[in-house]
């Protein structure tokens, strides 16, 4: 029984040992718990605190470490941790907004390369592709500075002033209603100057001219090319017209002086036309028209010419004839002559008859002058009858246009 009893209290010896030592474990384990409850504690807090720096939130202030998050107050901490954990989904939608955004953005520009939009969300990618998104907005932020700055310019050369910064803004559609505007109005302008310079173009006879992007410059320059040649052409046509101008002054100033001449010739022409009157008088002229007077060698003058053949050699066939270049004729004027000279020809031809003179004449021959002198001809025949040979002492006269018939009627 004695070692029953020894055995009894070794064991609840022990049993005493083992419970102080787990209770000194059990004291350190509280402890090392409670050390870490204050460290998540403060951790909460100070993850609370980051979330609401610059996000105009103020949830730190309700997760104090040292009252709120105190393991004393365990039976709230639930509650307490709520407005953790709203902060938290908050913050993710957020993320995810933004993320979304950038997508979107990249989107918009036309960015090429555009990261997924789970990339945005990615911690180990959300940096570069937020970068790439960034780079293309400068790009295209670049490119729509760069385009305003052409239309600017452009609008400037159409004449209208614009403000770079209403382009940029939301006031960019009146400008660029006034760009339209002056664009019709220089379409408008262009189509007009097009017309003209057809209209010109047909006076200038060019047809069709070409006023395409490719051809309007040879067009103008054919056009003007034309303008210039009727330019010249018209100042020719002055030049001509002085000249014509001066020419009609000349010749006024000729008339001028010929209208002097005259008045002082039909002054003559009076005075000649009482000697005309005293002569028709002194003459025994009939009234009415003065003959013509003949001149030397006119037709009527070789009408009236008349000879005789002098000399026949019928050995070498010619015949020596008493007229030539100086036998007179006489015109009868009144009781008067007008004497002329005959003026033969060599290669004149004559006619022979026989008793000219007389209801008996007769045509006898047809010769041709092949040399005359002042008062003779030599002649050889043309036309003849052996059977009625020329015979000297024939009749000659000049033989007529109208033939042998017509002269021996005569």
């Amino acid at each position: 029984m004695k070692i029953v009893n020894i055995i009894l209290s070794v064991v609840i010896l022990l049993l005493a040992a083992a419970s102080a030592v787990f209770s000194f474990f059990l004291f350190e384990k509280r402890a090392q718990m409670l050390s870490g409850w204050n460290k998540l504690a403060v951790a909460i807090q100070e993850t609370s605190a980051a979330l609401d720096k610059d996000s105009n939130t103020q949830v730190s202030k309700k997760l104090d470490a040292a009252t709120v998050l105190n393991h004393e107050n365990y039976g709230q901490l639930d509650e307490n941790l709520k407005n953790l954990n709203e902060q938290a989904a908050r913050m993710v939608q957020q993320r995810n907004e933004l993320a979304q955004a950038l997508h979107e953005l990249g989107t918009i520009i036309q960015m090429q390369n555009l990261a997924a939009q789970p990339k945005f969300t990615a911690m180990s990618d959300y940096g570069a592709a937020t970068k790439d998104v960034l780079a293309a907005a400068k790009v295209f932020r670049d490119r729509r500075d760069d385009l305003i700055r052409r239309i600017s310019s452009s609008a400037s050369i159409l004449g209208v002033r614009v403000n770079q910064n209403d382009l940029a803004s939301g006031n960019a559609a009146p400008v660029f209603q006034q760009i339209d505007n002056r664009i019709r109005f220089k379409l408008k302008q262009i189509s007009v100057y097009q017309d003209t310079l057809r209209n010109i173009g047909r006076v200038v006879r060019v047809s069709s001219p070409d006023f395409s992007d490719n051809g309007y410059m040879g067009a103008a320059n054919t056009i003007t090319q034309g303008v210039n040649n009727l330019n010249n052409r018209m100042i020719q046509t002055e030049r001509n017209y002085r000249n014509e101008l001066e020419k009609v002054r000349n010749l006024t100033r000729q008339l001028s002086d010929r209208d002097g001449k005259i008045r002082n010739l039909n002054t003559t022409v009076g005075k000649q036309n009482q000697d005309i009157g005293k002569l028709r008088t002194i003459l025994k002229l009939p009234e009415g028209p003065l003959p013509e007077l003949w001149t030397d060698g006119c037709p009527e003058a070789l009408r009236a010419v008349r000879g005789k053949v002098l000399y026949i050699n019928t050995r070498y066939g010619f015949y020596v004839l008493d007229i030539g270049k100086e036998t007179v004729v006489a015109q009868t004027v009144g009781n008067s002559k007008n004497k002329v000279r005959a003026l033969l020809k060599s290669g004149m031809e004559v006619m022979v008859v026989r008793n000219m003179d007389t209801p008996e004449v007769k045509y006898v021959s047809r010769l041709k002058l092949t040399d005359v002198t002042a008062g003779n001809s030599v002649a050889e025949v043309v036309e003849g009858d052996k059977e009625n040979p020329i015979e000297v002492g024939d009749s000659v006269c000049i033989a007529p246009a109208g033939g042998v018939k017509k002269a021996l009627k005569k």
